[in-house]
């Protein structure tokens, strides 16, 4: 699988993070696993700590389209604003459950030279910018990881903007599935979770 490692959040707060210190890299299952094992551990401590319960109460779940505000559970964005930033997502989260974000997966054929840039806020914060460009080069389904995952906590406000190219016939439609994990009590959701 082809991974582009983002710079976030070393670069956090200082203008270099702009021009994020990417490289692609490949990665087996057995590393792309342990990058998400790592992730849900840290959802299901940091969701005990916030939401003050043990952490045998806590159920961690994948990251949903309908978790970020989407109308169904489809990572399907229609995008309308040609030759400039569209929102794909702008959530403000609920106060009974924490999401870390670790990336993104693009299939291809929804990767072309009609987008090319992402942009990650957190609140008014730009924490990354990612030229998509970068990531392309052939595979099936490119998937950008961060280096670590961005924290996104009760009443934050998450959002992720694309740019679409100059002189594109819109509206358009684009899959871009963001990887993620989402802490909750256990029962909120999911009564008996298998992925712990």
């Amino acid at each position: 699988i082809n991974i582009l490692i983002s710079g976030y959040p070393k670069y956090k707060n200082t203008w270099t993070h702009l021009f994020c210190m990417v490289y692609t890299t490949t990665l087996g299952a057995v590393e792309i696993r342990a990058v998400e094992q790592n992730v849900i551990d840290k959802v299901r401590r940091r969701t005990a700590e916030v939401l003050k319960v043990d952490v045998g109460q806590i159920a961690v779940r994948t990251l949903l389209p309908k978790d970020l505000g989407l109308p169904e559970d489809v990572w399907q964005f229609n995008l309308t604003n040609a030759g400039n930033y569209n929102v794909l997502v702008d959530k403000t989260l609920e106060n009974n459950k924490v999401i870390y974000i670790y990336g993104f997966q693009i299939p291809s054929k929804d990767l072309d030279p009609d987008i090319s840039v992402l942009k990650i806020y957190k609140g008014n914060e730009l924490l990354d910018i990612i030229d998509l460009q970068k990531v392309y080069d052939g595979e099936k389904y490119p998937v950008i990881v961060f280096k670590a995952p961005i924290e996104i906590n009760p009443t934050e406000q998450f959002r992720v903007e694309l740019y679409l190219k100059s002189g594109v016939t819109t509206p358009v439609t684009k899959r871009i599935i963001i990887l993620g994990f989402v802490g909750e009590r256990l029962g909120q959701t999911i009564n008996s979770p298998l992925q712990q």
